[in-house]
């Protein structure tokens, strides 16, 4: 029905059909579960990341976990990062009730829109201070910062040379090379 608005609890109620189901102002999206290469590149990094952030006790990485935002806001970012001052007093035995610090989306050709408006608008609205979109096509990453006191990202920095460094102040001493990103590990054959 045109102008309903769904609740966490409403999405709660739906039958797990393998899909991706995230709702943003009460508004139903649904999208499928990502491709191999989208899921390698994205579980590499959050690998990396998850090793830095834990060595220098930073935080938290999460991957594919909802946070619910509100009644009618909950989204599964592919990796986000909650500062350790956030951490205090949050309940893990359930969905995550924060607004992560930094948000990663590795793009697929099914999300790449969405990811790059629906989702980047809202990221910034709540607040979130960075967003990284991960471009698998294009071999770039798109870093979107918020700068303090508004609900805005400013305009993209767009890291394409792969000899490049994506960094974020979020994670201070965290250095990747771009084209470590985008490198598939593969384990060696014994």
């Amino acid at each position: 029905m045109p102008g309903v608005k769904l609740t966490y609890e409403d999405l709660v109620r739906l039958p797990d059909d393998g899909m991706r189901h995230e709702l943003i102002d009460g508004e139903h999206f649904v999208t499928p579960k990502p491709m191999a290469r989208h899921q390698l590149i994205a579980g590499d990094l959050q690998s990396t990341l998850h090793q830095y952030v834990k060595e220098h006790g930073l935080g938290w990485i999460v991957a594919d976990t909802d946070f619910r935002i509100d009644d009618f806001s909950v989204v599964e970012p592919d990796i986000a990062f909650v500062p350790d001052e956030l951490t205090d007093g949050l309940d893990i035995d359930e969905v995550l009730r924060i607004t992560p610090a930094l948000i990663v989306e590795v793009s697929s050709p099914s999300t790449r829109r969405y990811d790059q408006t629906v989702k980047r608008d809202f990221y910034a609205s709540i607040k979130v201070q960075e967003y990284w979109f991960v471009d698998v096509p294009a071999t770039s990453v798109w870093i979107y910062r918020r700068q303090p006191d508004t609900s805005s990202f400013d305009a993209p920095v767009v890291v394409s040379d792969p000899d490049a460094v994506v960094a974020t102040p979020l994670i201070p001493g965290l250095s990747l090379r771009l084209a470590d990103i985008f490198t598939i590990r593969r384990r060696e054959r014994r």
